[in-house]
């Protein structure tokens, strides 16, 4: 499969904070240099929207192309149906190799009840770095009461999971 038949696909989707707020809209102050290179290079949507204000059911609807109601993603612990195509599915399909790197990717087609999935640090280890240094942070993180409280106690994530790891 050439590159020019099938042209490198990056996409982050970064959710739970407004896009002015980065450097490739147009923030003066907060600096991303990585985003910006990868914006002056690619593709930015300026007038994308989402149809949940959930951040699960939201990627579960951009992920298939479909409304929440028709995939019966109401809320942040439904995982997507395993019957349902994404557009990834498809992306495999014609010779793709796709990857999935989440904060949680269980959400998807629901792999938490699958025997073969890994944590995503494990997979991060195994199929994106070349060299791993050795440090399991998800585990210190456990591991540690005062950080993993200090987490869990923080705004702006759902950090309790890490509890049941």
């Amino acid at each position: 499969m050439s590159t020019r038949d099938h042209p490198n696909i990056l996409l982050i989707m970064s959710d739970e904070h407004a896009p002015m707020f980065s450097g490739p809209y147009g923030h003066k102050l907060v600096q991303t240099p990585n985003l910006d290179r990868l914006a002056d290079n690619g593709v930015t949507f300026a007038n994308a929207y989402c149809n949940s204000p959930l951040c699960v059911p939201s990627r579960m609807s951009f992920m298939t192309g479909r409304y929440i109601h028709h995939i019966g993603a109401w809320d942040n612990a439904t995982p997507l149906p395993s019957d349902v195509v994404t557009w990834a599915h498809l992306l495999r399909s014609v010779g793709y190799d796709v990857v999935l790197c989440s904060e949680d990717p269980k959400e998807f087609h629901d792999l938490a009840a699958q025997k073969a999935y890994r944590p995503v640090l494990e997979d991060l280890k195994s199929r994106l770095l070349s060299h791993w240094d050795g440090i399991d942070l998800e585990r210190q993180l456990r591991q540690s009461q005062k950080e993993r409280l200090l987490i869990e106690s923080a705004t702006g994530g759902e950090w309790r999971r890490f509890r049941s790891l």
